[in-house]
């Protein structure tokens, strides 16, 4: 057991120590949504404007399709939310709690390529446009669509954060998760280990405390995290089993106790004891009564 808490607080260390290397940036996500749209009303700017004529019919046709569908993304007003980096730009490829694409998965799929945009978003969901260079399958994509990477890493745009005050405490959900299982999780097994072993039998009574409140801190804790689709999948599990763990020793702790008290009442029968006295010097004789109830 010991071992396991051990390996279990340097997983939670490990977990909450990463960060990220991208600059710190704030947002609300109402003035969010009017960035993004602000930067495709430049970028579709920009990409009518240059000189296509070059271009194979064909090619053009499809990036003059591309620019009308962007268009189309940006009036919609649906774009990726970053709910794990507070306060930092990063690129989401395809938001796994909404399935809403960014513009340039958004673009893929609307062209027929949506296997390519699963596929990047599956290796590197977080990954900037601009490090797809050596993508064969993204080069033969841009190619067919007019399409250049320079322009398509032009379209993405990295989406910031709402800043929620947990988050903006701990840096990102992850870590604000991985420290609060660690908080939750760690008090819940040290009272299911000491309510099984130091006071199985219940007699301190710190100890059945101890183990109904961190049990119960833990079951809702990994309640809320079986809710919420941006937890850590590890999160629900450990809480809950830890915290169940905890409030059942607790309890069985409890009921014995409860056990052990009721028998040495029980064992404390009522009864009347009788005996004479003998004279003394200065007393007569007599009878000595004791009640024990």
């Amino acid at each position: 057991m010991r071992v396991w808490l051990v390996g279990a607080v340097l997983v939670f260390t490990s977990v909450a120590t990463r960060s990220s290397p991208r600059p710190p940036l704030t947002l609300s996500r109402t003035a969010e949504v009017a960035r993004i749209r602000a930067h495709f009303d430049s970028v579709l700017g920009e990409l009518r404007a240059r000189d296509v004529s070059s271009y194979a019919p064909a090619q053009r046709a499809a990036r003059a399709r591309l620019l009308d569908s962007l268009a189309a993304y940006r009036d919609r007003g649906q774009f990726p939310e970053n709910r794990d980096f507070a306060g930092l730009a990063v690129p989401y490829f395809i938001d796994r709690a909404t399935g809403v694409h960014c513009a340039v998965a958004h673009l893929m799929r609307a062209s027929g390529a949506g296997a390519l945009a699963q596929r990047i978003a599956s290796e590197d969901n977080n990954v900037w446009v601009a490090e797809l260079t050596g993508n064969v399958a993204v080069a033969h994509w841009l190619t067919q669509h007019g399409l250049t990477l320079a322009e398509a890493a032009r379209i993405q745009v990295p989406y910031m954060a709402d800043d929620a005050p947990v988050a903006q405490m701990f840096g990102s959900s992850e870590r604000a998760y991985a420290i609060g299982t660690a908080a939750v999780a760690t008090p819940a097994v040290l009272s299911a280990w000491i309510n099984a072993r130091g006071n199985a039998d219940g007699h301190r009574t710190a100890g059945r405390v101890l183990g109904f409140g961190a049990g119960i801190a833990s079951v809702v804790f990994g309640t809320l995290a079986a809710t919420d689709g941006n937890a850590p999948g590890y999160v629900a599990p450990v809480s809950l089993l830890s915290g169940a763990a905890s409030a059942w020793l607790a309890a069985r702790s409890q009921r014995r106790h409860t056990m052990i008290v009721a028998q040495q009442r029980a064992s404390r029968v009522a009864g009347v004891q009788v005996a004479p006295l003998l004279p003394t010097r200065t007393s007569g004789a007599g009878l000595h009564v004791a009640m024990r109830f």
